[in-house]
């Protein structure tokens, strides 16, 4: 498995959503990747990217066993991400 950031944005100055700065760098991969997102980042679909995102608690209910273990399985990618990310940046 390739444990490699393949793309950060240079920083922004003030406040700026993660996801607003995705949009305004129209973020591409050459090859084909598998994009663990978080809801932060819903509706992110650039090409080449298998989007994987939770699944969001509806209104009034619970998740189900199935979706709180999918939830679990993203988590457990995206705390590898974090801490990649955290490794580029220090």
């Amino acid at each position: 498995m390739n444990k490699s950031v393949l793309y950060l944005s240079t920083t922004y100055e003030g406040k700026a959503h993660d996801k607003s700065i995705c949009d305004e760098e129209q973020i591409k991969f050459d090859v084909p990747v598998v994009l663990w997102e978080d809801l932060g980042f819903m509706g992110l679909t650039p090409n080449n990217a298998d989007v994987r995102c939770p699944i969001k608690k509806p209104r009034k209910r619970e998740l189900f066993a199935e979706e709180k273990e999918y939830n679990r399985q993203i988590s457990s990618k995206r705390v590898k991400v974090e801490h990649a990310i955290g490794q580029c940046i220090s």
